[in-house]
């Protein structure tokens, strides 16, 4: 199965579930309410945390690979009167990164060759290792980056993802250590790792 199909099914079963959908709770906590500012939600899907961004005062731009899911975000964005756009896209791929980059509005900064365009970048449960210098790029300084996903521990027998989805144990703190990092947990025991940084 493509990762399209295996993903619309996905959501398409979350729908007809019809169970709430709730933002990350730790991201609900960390992340500061502005007046003005844009966040982008990479692998949004069916957009929580996009429409809680957008609550916090946010113009939001979502992505995910899933047209069920982005559909789903666009109709509950325009239902309450949020600043969220969705957009599908393959975020494995060159062309997906590409839209991102496109949508987002990219200004340079004052330094030389550094672009700045978003005051946070959320992505939640999903790790496509290629995305970290291009997530580190579109932050502005000051500006915050929020990741939660998996993480591989030695000898844990639930295994909700391939291994190769999965962080390695110091792989966010090397990452991000010349960030600010405002807040990291490491839950081994459910295999998670949450990390939220500002950058300098």
């Amino acid at each position: 199965m493509d990762p399209i199909q295996k993903w619309n099914e996905k959501h398409k079963t979350k729908l007809e579930e019809k169970k709430p959908q709730e933002p990350n709770s730790l991201l609900t906590q960390l992340i500061p309410a502005v007046m003005d500012g844009t966040a982008v939600d990479l692998a949004c899907g069916l957009g929580a945390n996009s429409l809680h961004l957008a609550e916090k005062g946010y113009d939001v731009k979502a992505f995910d690979i899933s047209d069920v899911a982005v559909d789903r975000v666009n109709k509950q964005a325009a239902e309450s009167k949020l600043s969220v756009e969705a957009k599908v896209a393959d975020l494995a791929t060159d062309d997906g990164i590409k839209l991102v980059a496109d949508t987002v509005d990219r200004i340079k900064s004052a330094e030389p060759g550094e672009t700045s365009s978003a005051d946070a970048v959320i992505m939640t449960y999903y790790l496509e290792r290629k995305l970290f210098p291009f997530i580190k790029d579109l932050v502005k300084t000051e500006g915050y980056i929020f990741i939660e996903t998996y993480v591989s521990v030695p000898g844990m027998t639930d295994k909700p993802v391939s291994e190769k989805y999965k962080l390695r144990p110091d792989e966010l703190v090397n990452e991000f250590g010349d960030w600010g990092i405002v807040y990291f947990d490491f839950n081994e025991e459910a295999g998670i790792q949450t990390i939220m940084a500002r950058k300098k």
